[in-house]
């Protein structure tokens, strides 16, 4: 993770998470490279879900697309530099959506723009639209979308925030 993403999740938390929201999941926090649970601080609880055990992780998926949580579990949800490794992104949308409550943010972040980086694969690149396609076809109400540089144009991340209907 870099420097710039970190810096841009804690920018977007503060702003379009309200403080009532106390729940805060992360999907795919398996820390390759970082973590965003530094950035989730008392009173708010961080939960990280990824689909291994591992550094990070505090709930391990049933399978890429069952999070093993009861409908409208969290207030609000991270997901940074995940999407991009995932077959079927619509599905594991869905997923999300499905364990955020209704009114709860989702916040995501994958590249735009960045060489390959299996792990284990390497699937999407994600443009606004993208997000907005993926969070309409889910029940989320597109929010805001950006893009930013991170590595001096050799990788550019894509921002999309929505919320829950």
């Amino acid at each position: 993770m870099h420097k710039e993403s970190r810096r841009r999740m804690r920018r977007h938390i503060g702003k379009f998470l309200p403080p009532e929201a106390k729940l805060i999941g992360d999907l795919g926090s398996y820390d390759v490279n970082g973590s965003y649970r530094i950035l989730i601080e008392p009173p708010r609880k961080y939960v990280g879900i990824d689909i291994e055990a591992g550094p990070n992780v505090d709930v391990v998926m049933v399978s890429e697309y069952i999070v093993p949580l009861p409908d409208n579990y969290f207030d609000a949800l991270i997901t940074g530099q995940c999407f991009e490794h995932v077959r079927n992104p619509f599905k594991l949308m869905a997923e999300a959506s499905r364990i955020v409550k209704p009114g709860g943010m989702i916040l995501a972040v994958a590249p735009n723009t960045m060489g390959e980086h299996r792990f284990p694969l390497d699937c999407w690149r994600y443009m606004g639209d993208g997000w907005r396609a993926l969070f309409e076809e889910s029940g989320i109400e597109p929010i805001y979308t950006e893009y930013i540089d991170v590595m001096n144009a050799t990788a550019v991340d894509s921002w999309g925030i929505g919320r829950k209907r």
